[in-house]
Order: C-alpha cells, then sequence, then structure tokens
C-alpha cells in the first residue's frame, strides 16, 4: 500500500481559471460591460451637468463620437430631451449588465464550491484513516465557501479597478494641458498610497489569519467533542469541568481573534472609508483654481476612482480568510490517500480462510494495540472473536478490511494472497459488515435501528463471501437477539463469519 499517495494539483486562482475558461472569460467580459458602461454614464453625467451650469447650452449638435480621442463623449447639443431618452435607455442597459454581472457571480461561486466540496468528499473516503479521524468537515465546508468567494470576487473586484483606472488616467492624460500636471500626479499619489495601504494590511491580516486557525480548530473539536459527548458529560457529573475547559480554550481563540480583527479594521477602514473621503476636497482646489470642463470631469473621474477603491477594498476584506482557506484546503488535499488497488491482484475463488501471522499494530504515537498476534478465521463455522475493551477486536477487524496496514506480520487469504497485494475495493466488495452504530437515519431507537440495519443486511448480501459483526446485536432484546443468533449460525455453513462480542 502507497503510503506517499498525494493530490499533485493545488488549488488556486489559476488552477480555477483553467477549469472554468467559459465560465471566466463571461465573468470577465461582464465586468469589463459594467466598469465601460458605468464610466460612460458617469463621463457624459458630469459634462452635461458642467455645460447646464457653465454655458446653459451646447453648441455642437448630438452625435455619437466614437474615435480613440473623444472616446465616451457624447455631444447632444441643446437638445435636452434627446439626452435624457438616449441616457435613460443607456442606464436601463447598465443596470440589465450589473444585474447579469452580479448573479452571475453568485452563480460561478457556487459552481466552484459545488465541486469543490465534491473533491474533499471523494478525498475524505480515501484518505489514510490516521488522517481522516482529525479533520473537521464543517470547518472545511466553511473554508470552500471562502476559498470560492477568493477566487471569483477579489481577482475580478481588482480587474475592475484597475479598469476603472485605466479609464481615469486615460481621460486625465488626453487633457493634461488643460489639467495640469499636479492634478494628474496626486491622482497617481493617491492611487499608489491606496495601493501600498491595503498590500501591507492585507499582507498583516494574512498573517494574523493563519495564527488563529490554530486556536479555532481547537475549539471547533471541543464543541464537536461537547455535542457528541453531551449526555455521558451530564451522567458523570462532569459537566463544570468541562464547561471550565471549554471556556479557557474559548478565551484563547478570543484573544487570538481580537488581534486579527484589529489589523482587519485598519485593513477596512483606512482605504475604505479615511482616504476616500479627503478626495473631493483637494480635488476642489484644482476645479476652484481652473474651473474648465476637462478639470471638472477629471476631477469627478478621480472622485469616482476613490468610490472604486473603496469598493475594492471592502471585497479585499475576504482576501487574508480566502488565502487562509485555500491554504487549509490545499493540506488536505495534499494528505496522503490509500492505495486500494495496490497490484490489482484478484481473489477470483470462494474465501476458505483468513489468517494473521504474527501481526503487530500501533496508532500513531501510541503504545501497540497488537503484538504478534496469530489468528485463523474459516469458513464453515461462526469464528468468535472476544476480548475486553483495547484488545483490538475492531483493529483486527479494520485491518482485515485492509483500512490499516500491520506494522509488523501480514495478512494471508486462503494461505496464499497477500492482502497487501490485492484489489481492496474488489476485496471489500466480498465482505458485509454491520456493528452497533449504522446508516439508519429514521427517528426509530437505537435497538429498532440495528435490527432494521441487520435485516437489511442480510437480506442483501446472499452473494457475499465475508460476515462481519462487530458487536451489531448489543442493543437489541433477547428475542431478537436470538433470532439474529440463529441467522449467522445457519450462514456460517456457507459463508465465512466473523462474530465480535465481549
Amino acid at each position: 500500500m502507497n503510503a506517499n499517495k498525494k493530490s499533485k494539483t493545488k488549488l488556486n486562482w489559476w488552477t480555477i481559471t483553467n477549469i472554468y475558461r467559459k465560465e471566466t472569460v463571461i465573468f470577465y467580459l461582464l465586468t469589463t460591460l459594467s466598469c465601460l458602461s458605468s464610466f460612460l454614464i458617469s463621463r457624459n453625467s458630469f459634462s452635461a451637468v458642467y455645460n447646464a451650469l457653465k454655458e446653459g447650452k451646447d453648441p455642437y449638435q448630438f452625435k455619437w463620437d466614437i474615435g480613440f480621442k473623444n472616446f465616451g463623449e457624447w455631444q447632444f447639443g441643446d437638445n435636452w430631451k434627446k439626452f435624457l431618452l438616449v441616457m435613460g435607455i443607456f442606464i436601463i442597459i447598465y443596470c440589465a449588465i450589473v444585474v447579469a454581472h452580479v448573479y452571475y457571480g453568485y452563480y460561478f461561486a457556487n459552481k466552484i464550491t459545488t465541486a469543490t466540496k465534491k473533491k474533499t468528499i471523494r478525498k475524505l473516503f480515501r484518505l489514510q484513516n490516521l488522517q481522516a479521524k482529525k479533520k473537521s468537515l464543517s470547518v472545511l465546508t466553511h473554508n470552500i465557501r471562502t476559498f470560492a468567494s477568493l477566487v471569483v470576487y477579489v481577482p475580478n473586484q481588482l480587474y475592475y479597478w484597475l479598469l476603472g483606472v485605466s479609464l481615469t488616467f486615460y481621460s486625465a492624460f488626453k487633457y493634461r494641458e488643460e489639467v495640469g500636471g499636479a492634478m494628474i500626479w496626486l491622482g497617481v499619489g493617491f492611487f499608489l498610497l491606496c495601493t501600498a495601504i491595503i498590500i501591507i494590511f492585507q499582507y498583516l491580516h494574512y498573517k494574523k489569519d493563519l495564527e488563529f486557525q490554530k486556536p479555532l480548530e481547537k475549539e471547533t473539536e471541543k464543541e464537536e467533542f461537547l455535542v457528541n459527548h453531551r449526555d455521558l458529560i451530564i451522567k458523570k457529573s462532569l459537566t463544570a469541568e468541562y464547561e471550565k475547559n471549554y471556556a479557557r480554550s474559548l478565551e484563547k481563540s478570543h484573544t487570538a481573534e481580537n488581534k486579527r480583527d484589529w489589523i482587519f479594521t485598519l485593513s477596512f477602514v483606512v482605504p475604505s472609508y479615511s482616504l476616500p473621503k479627503f478626495a473631493p476636497f483637494f480635488l476642489f482646489l484644482f476645479v476652484k483654481n481652473n474651473p474648465s470642463k476637462p478639470v471638472f470631469n477629471t476631477a469627478n473621474s478621480l472622485i469616482g476612482l476613490a468610490d472604486d477603491t473603496k469598493k475594492m477594498a471592502e471585497r479585499l476584506r475576504i482576501y487574508p480568510f480566502g488565502l487562509s482557506a485555500q491554504k487549509q484546503i490545499n493540506d488536505f488535499l495534499a494528505e496522503p490517500e490509500r492505495d486500494d488497488i495496490q497490484k490489482n491482484v484478484l481473489v477470483s475463488e470462494p474465501v476458505e480462510n483468513i489468517t494473521l501471522q504474527k501481526v503487530s499494530f500501533a496508532y500513531q504515537k501510541s503504545k501497540s494495540v497488537l503484538k504478534k498476534v496469530d489468528w485463523e478465521f474459516r469458513r464453515g463455522q461462526v469464528n468468535h472473536l472476544t476480548g475486553e475493551n483495547g484488545f483490538g477486536k475492531s483493529t483486527i477487524i479494520s485491518l482485515i478490511m485492509g483500512l490499516y496496514q500491520p506494522n509488523q506480520g501480514q495478512i494471508l487469504i486462503n494461505n496464499k494472497y497477500k492482502l497487501n497485494e490485492i484489489n481492496l475495493i474488489a476485496w471489500r466488495k466480498k465482505i458485509a459488515y454491520a456493528e452497533h452504530e449504522n446508516l439508519v437515519e429514521n427517528g426509530l431507537s437505537t435497538g429498532q435501528k440495528q435490527r432494521a440495519d441487520l435485516n437489511s443486511l442480510l437480506a442483501t448480501s446472499e452473494n457475499k463471501e465475508i460476515f462481519i459483526f462487530d458487536e451489531a446485536d448489543n442493543a437489541l432484546d433477547e428475542k431478537n437477539k436470538k433470532e439474529f443468533r440463529q441467522k449467522i449460525e445457519k450462514i456460517s455453513k456457507k459463508k465465512l463469519v466473523i462474530l465480535i462480542n465481549h
């Protein structure tokens, strides 16, 4: 069994883009149309307002000019009815584009979330069992949603912002003689300052969020333990002790969360609310000293850029969480998998016996559960596997089913097939397995669920060669338990049956 089999492809924006090329193209096309539409509406609205305030009317006739130099400038003359009609129609089109853009973003993120969840569930069932027991699927599910938001919205918002910046500075540099270098460089400086602040604070926040993940995982594990063992804790009168331990764990995670949230607050408030508020005041000085149409338009474009910066900073709030989630998902997907195919040897003949030869096994960092165990299970009889808790009964079954590997010794089928060389997927299909826990999800009592599970197993496992019952009748009443044992005796005449009990 190959213990080092790992997933090689890491999930990130680049791999997601390659997987979903069509969706990415559509989403960014809608983004481009949304940004250009917003630019055209803003540019022409401010031009019209300027003309109305400054000149009363524009001497030019209505026309659509698509030349590179005058891109986006509509000239309506004094026909304001036509201006309002065209702008009204265009705003309706713009709203439709924005609705399509926003909805498609949700659709795209949900598609990535669904596919990633399928990938992680598939991984969960292929993990080596020692790793699988340590994973919290609820935390992983939350991380998947955060990761999907990261790869869909953050790069897209950054693209929208950069496109808006390009259009703004194109407009400014086109009229650089009328606008003046000082105003343009003020805009460039504002852009660079916001960018630097966002990068610095987002990096610090990412580091703090990584530090926060460890206490968060411990807190989640404790919460799941308390929920799953609530009744037992009450029965043992250990409520106060467990509440105290949980409160102590909660305080540690709370302290780490406060440190992370302080950086988070600065990374959001400074570029989103503080800096954009200063932009109109600085730009007003340029408009006051030179109240020309190019200066007026450029000032409003730069104010719009400040608003776009605010939106980008708001979207980037998820960036540190997304990077942390991406790392945890990739760490999970990189865990070693079982190699259930191995040498792909098939046991094609009837199973007559299963033999453990000097088998030893220990869980990670634990003392040995099994030490040089010799045991044989034969067809044609009920093979009783008994012993106290900790004896290793369930571990032996897990070894037989190929979920674990012996640290020493070997397991043979029919005295010739080595378990670590056969196709384990095909091998498990030969086994009918039941234990004290089951997968019945209705509202029956424990005994009723166990009886329903056993009846279903016996009714659908006629073609199975091996039957394993791990304390599968411990919740049955005496009458049903007796009937169950009689059925086992009958099955054991033709099949290999293993019965585990105390």
